[in-house]
């Protein structure tokens, strides 16, 4: 836990405020319904800039609509005042029924969203580009395997090893570095125990790690992804996806995951690309902080230089402004203890 204290605010800031503009734009391609766009951020810029005009009208009006429901939906659960209880009965549940749609606001458009795919695959005419076929069932539980099966033989573990050489130690590292800024940006957002909550993702991560070893998921690092912000965006906290309205142990909602892998997959297919991008954007949008500029202008204009730092590398690679970040806090904080101001 001790980590956590070399990855300031300012890096932190940064690298949310970054990954926010990444992913939010990442999406802009299932809004236009553009094809074949390149992953990396300056490229993806530039091929969906040139290639605009293929947009397809389907996609964008119904991203551009999920986006206006979702923004809609936000605000008026930001607006909504509390039910007092000597409220009339009618008052009290049409309160409780807004409060739920607004908050189940990402289902609610997402089923939306496929009602209507469906209805235009059932007219014979599909404007959107849909999800597709997601595989159904659960991986078989397995120990993981120590050897790669390649065309002129088998890779064993030994050689795997050799072959990664000092990626076996950078890699993990920067999977630490990003779970511990992660740890640090939503930790602060728990209004008790942030320190314990920061502890406890390295923890579930971890064992996250062994467990998912053994069906073939893919390597748990924290990572500030699509799905933390949709989650983050609607009160889920870590570990567990607890709800903060419903206090007590945290609520299996990794169990609807595997419950939906099992019997629901074929429903998947109707969903819109761009109904899911509309709901990506929506909870990243607000993780991006401006006002961190104006506050450490008039506070510590030095601590714009690990933030700038950070927000500007994060856009070629997430690892990378992270590190360089904290490489320029400490440097900055080496320099005020070696050269400490000095009033007589």
């Amino acid at each position: 836990g001790f980590l956590l204290d070399f990855i300031s605010c300012p890096v932190i800031k940064g690298f949310t405020s970054a990954a926010s503009i990444t992913i939010s734009f990442n999406q802009v391609k299932n809004i236009l319904g553009l094809q074949g766009i390149p992953r990396q951020f300056f490229l993806q810029v530039y091929e969906t800039l040139r290639r605009v005009g293929e947009t397809r009208a389907g996609d964008a009006v119904l991203g551009l609509t999920c986006l206006a429901a979702l923004a809609g939906l936000r605000a008026m659960k930001s607006r909504l005042p509390q039910a007092a209880p000597a409220e009339p009965l009618a008052v009290r549940v049409s309160h409780r029924i807004v409060w739920i749609s607004a908050t189940a606001r990402n289902a609610l458009v997402v089923l939306f969203a496929g009602l209507v795919a469906y209805s235009f695959q059932v007219l014979g005419c599909q404007p959107f580009r849909l999800t597709g076929s997601i595989p159904q069932g659960l991986p078989a539980f397995r120990p993981p395997p120590f050897s790669l099966a390649a065309p002129n033989g088998t890779v064993p573990f030994q050689s795997m090893v050799q072959d990664m050489g000092v990626g076996l130690a950078v890699v993990p590292l920067m999977g630490l570095l990003e779970t511990i800024a992660i740890a640090k940006a939503f930790g602060r957002a728990v209004p008790t125990g942030s320190r314990t909550q920061q502890r406890l993702s390295f923890i579930s991560s971890g064992v996250a790690n062994v467990l998912g070893s053994f069906v073939s998921s893919y390597p748990i690092t924290g990572s500030f992804g699509r799905w933390v912000a949709a989650g983050h965006s609607l009160g889920l906290l870590t570990p567990g996806c607890q709800c903060p309205w419903l206090r007590g142990p945290p609520r299996p909602a990794g169990a609807l995951v595997l419950l939906s892998l099992a019997y629901l997959t074929s429903l998947f297919y109707y969903i819109p690309k761009a109904a899911l991008a509309a709901v990506i954007i929506a909870a990243v949008v607000p993780m991006f902080d401006a006002g961190i500029f104006r506050t450490l202008w008039r506070v510590k204009r030095l601590d714009l230089v690990p933030l700038c730092v950070t927000f500007l590398l994060c856009f070629w690679e997430v690892q990378y402004g992270i590190v360089a970040g904290v490489l320029v806090s400490g440097v900055l904080l080496l320099y005020s203890i070696a050269r400490p101001p000095i009033k007589v």
